[in-house]
């Protein structure tokens, strides 16, 4: 990270970066350098006109690049001359410009952000990357914003946030030089996530990598808070506990356009149970229909056990305690039999009778939908 911090820095300064590859290379240092040129965030294009020149004035003046008999040569802009010409190659004077559609693209790709780049109408300095899956269904823009002032990220953060009309979404920086609390804060308020480039990238032969799964760095996005109040809970029709298989199950609250998001993608769920609609699919297919609320009851009190569920102290009735969960666990669980519970295994029997536990095998998705006061 320490050298692509250089790169970060450089961009925030001068978003048009570029020159001569040989002034390039100074700036950066080759390997750096090499780095960007080979995975075409930095192309090469025409020969240069001039060449930054740190000669015995030291004003920072332009060399004149000037081909005589098939050699190129940089000429002093002084008059009279302060430094002598120097003869270079062609390699060394082709003029090498950042191709921003690329670094996004290098950028999502690290981040698991789907890439589709583009300029932002109307506000320099800005370019969506594409969309952000912060959880299973759920997709939020992810914008790119370079600026070189606090003030000036501050304006591109709510200029953002009027555009998206309380929609959340996902702002990079290159590095956090400017970020304030008050830019912290706004984002917290219009409920969006900021990613510190220059914190969570790092270099690999094939590109760009993410120093974590790149979900563990947007705990905030869509999260929205009114100035000196906590989180706002209104708008929530559904909390689904949702596990994609790599990650540990986590939930999340749900407006409409959320919940129908996820519904939307059930049956890419080994179980997705709905209890809005009373309804289990396993892998797309239903298992369950009109599935009774004391299902999802003892399910819920399964997944938020702090040790091992045992469904026979939940009730006056014992023995229906334990006939209803394992009738659940039969729809919830995507294995079945006694030693192929997937989600729920039979963990130990104490007393003569059984307890659980939550334990989804690696690998094992599924969406479990409750009713937001559960």
């Amino acid at each position: 990270m320490p050298m692509l911090m250089d790169w970060w820095t450089r961009l925030e300064a001068a978003p048009r970066f570029g020159g001569p590859r040989r002034h390039v290379h100074a700036q950066l240092g080759g390997d750096l350098a090499t780095f960007l040129e080979r995975q075409g965030i930095l192309r090469q294009g025409r020969i240069a006109n001039t060449f930054p020149c740190a000669g015995s004035r030291g004003d920072g003046c332009s060399r004149s690049v000037i081909e005589i008999d098939g050699e190129y040569q940089l000429v002093c802009g002084s008059r009279p001359a302060q430094c002598a010409d120097i003869v270079v190659s062609a390699s060394d004077v082709a003029l090498l410009s950042l191709d921003m559609a690329a670094l996004c693209r290098r950028v999502g790709s690290a981040l698991g952000i789907q890439a589709q780049p583009e300029a932002v109408h109307g506000i320099a300095g800005i370019h969506r990357i594409g969309s952000f899956a912060a959880a299973p269904a759920t997709r939020h823009p992810a914008f790119l914003v370079i600026r070189f002032s606090a003030k000036h990220y501050a304006e591109a953060l709510g200029a953002l946030a009027s555009r998206q009309n309380g929609r959340p979404f996902v702002v990079l920086l290159p590095t956090a030089r400017f970020l304030t609390d008050g830019i912290e804060r706004d984002a917290r308020t219009v409920g969006a996530a900021i990613v510190v480039l220059s914190d969570v990238l790092d270099m690999a032969a094939d590109g760009f990598t993410a120093a974590a799964d790149p979900r563990r760095f947007l705990d905030s996005l869509g999260r929205t808070e009114s100035r000196g109040q906590p989180a706002a809970t209104m708008g929530v029709v559904a909390r689904a506990l949702v596990c994609d298989g790599a990650l540990p199950p986590d939930w999340h609250d749900l407006d409409d356009r959320q919940y129908a998001e996820l519904v939307a993608d059930a049956s890419r769920y080994d179980v997705f149970a709905d209890q809005r609609r009373g309804t289990v699919l396993k892998a797309g297919t239903v298992a369950g229909d009109k599935v009774p609320a004391s299902h999802f009851s003892t399910i819920l009190a399964a997944v938020t056990s702090r040790s091992h569920y045992d469904p026979n102290v939940t009730g006056p009735d014992l023995a229906q305690g334990k006939q209803i969960f394992q009738r659940a666990r039969a729809l919830f669980d995507s294995g079945s039999g006694r030693a192929s519970w997937r989600i729920f295994p039979t963990i130990r029997h104490e007393e003569g009778h059984a307890v659980y536990a939550f334990r989804p095998q690696p690998g094992v998705t599924f969406a479990f939908v409750f009713l937001p006061d559960s």
